[in-house]
């Protein structure tokens, strides 16, 4: 309870700030939520990073899948002139809006469009995700975050953004990324049809929860991501924040959250 309300705090502090101070919002047919969400799901977010990640407005900060700003738009708010933001997004239309909306008005925010193949995002892309090398320099972020990227990733894609991760974020710079984490409890919960997602269709590392477009939604063995973490010199901060998908309460938002900090 007192977590709870230690969050709900925040929470709150930053909704009252971003109420007066932030009126960017990207037109509704783009964005897959409506107005109320768009905002709220970044808000949560921004409180995530300042509580759990310990983020200062004067951090160089990488969001990995930045889509239209759902992050970046209340970062704007939080974030110092002496701090940056960088976000990039495999959507061309979505680095389009945010370079024109939130640049223009917020010149340390900036935007880059790299084409990476997605069979479900960007089906004409160029770039294999598991070849492509980010556009940063080695050690070059305080805190880098992905939310539901991994979570439309197969292993190859996913274990070379891991490296490439590890290789851009300072020593001690902290990561937050997003999953469906299969485990014993998931496992027992998916199986008496209590969680919001069935992932029926079953592979070694991985479930699908459609075969034939298996970036629609992927759930990872804990065990497996959890190496991965390990073989990046990455260093997960106790405890995973399981979210709602499980079909059980939880304070955090859909997906499981898993923090690491760079060794």
């Amino acid at each position: 309870m007192k977590s709870k309300n230690a969050f709900d705090l925040i929470l709150g502090k930053l909704t009252a700030l971003l109420k007066n101070k932030n009126r960017l919002t990207p037109p509704p047919n783009k964005t897959m939520y409506d107005k109320h969400d768009f905002k709220k799901i970044g808000n949560d977010y921004l409180a995530y990073f300042i509580k759990y990640c310990h983020l200062k407005p004067e951090d160089k900060i990488l969001d990995i899948g930045c889509g239209i700003g759902r992050m970046a738009i209340p970062l704007t708010t939080y974030i110092s002139p002496n701090g940056s933001y960088d976000g990039f997004d495999i959507i061309k239309d979505n680095i389009e809006w945010c370079s024109k909306n939130i640049t223009k008005q917020f010149s340390n925010f900036r935007f880059k469009w790299i084409n990476i193949l997605n069979n479900l995002y960007n089906p004409s892309g160029t770039e294999r995700a598991s070849e492509v090398q980010f556009p940063y320099d080695n050690n070059s972020f305080d805190f880098i975050f992905l939310t539901s990227v991994f979570t439309h990733m197969l292993p190859d894609d996913m274990e070379h953004y891991f490296s490439e991760i590890s290789r851009i974020l300072k020593k001690n710079g902290k990561c937050l990324s997003t999953f469906f984490l299969l485990n014993d409890e998931t496992s027992s919960l998916i199986k008496e049809g209590k969680s919001t997602r069935d992932f029926i269709h079953e592979y070694k590392e991985y479930r699908l929860l459609n075969h034939k477009i298996p970036e629609a939604a992927i759930c990872y063995k804990e065990e497996y991501i959890l190496n991965l973490f390990v073989k990046n010199k990455l260093s997960i901060i106790k405890p995973i924040h399981y979210g709602a998908w499980r079909g059980k309460k939880s304070l955090y938002r859909n997906q499981d959250i898993i923090i690491a900090s760079k060794k």
